[in-house]
């Protein structure tokens, strides 16, 4: 939530958490510190410990992997994921797992596309019922593209 709002996290409040073994806990607070949300030093020296093929192999996977592909743990380490037998593919291609820099607040083209594509459809239906009968030429495919699945 802090990451979304922009707001900033004092570092002593943070470091209870950095016992954790939580990946997402661990990646959402690397993220923090990346964007410089976090006021105060931490130490990632425990969760960096996954660093390595075993902890790609571990329940700390997500941090191990998104950290070193973003940058944000505070190490250049690389070499365990670029050795992985399966994460080097991911690595390579860039996919990511997580991402924070997503605009979720701005869904009001994708909703009004909804809203415009649910009268057209119930529009349908109502015509439908009024003489149990359909025709082609009730559709008006020109009509923004209503019907293109375009999410």
């Amino acid at each position: 939530m802090a990451i979304s709002l922009d707001i900033s996290l004092k570092a002593k409040v943070l470091k209870p958490f950095l016992a954790e073994e939580d990946p997402l806990i661990a990646v959402l607070i690397a993220d923090a510190r990346s964007k410089g949300l976090v006021e105060g030093n931490l130490s990632f020296s425990h969760w960096n410990t996954f660093l390595t093929v075993d902890g790609l192999n571990s329940h700390m996977w997500l941090y191990a992997y998104e950290t070193t592909l973003k940058n944000i743990n505070g190490t250049t380490k690389t070499k365990h994921v670029t050795d992985h037998e399966y994460f080097r593919f991911v690595y390579k291609k860039k996919i990511e797992f997580y991402r924070s820099n997503l605009d979720f607040y701005n869904l009001a083209p994708l909703l009004k596309k909804m809203k415009k594509e649910n009268l057209a459809k119930n529009k349908l239906v109502d015509d439908f019922e009024v003489d149990l009968s359909f025709d082609i030429d009730e559709i008006d495919f020109a009509d923004d593209d209503i019907f293109a699945d375009e999410y």
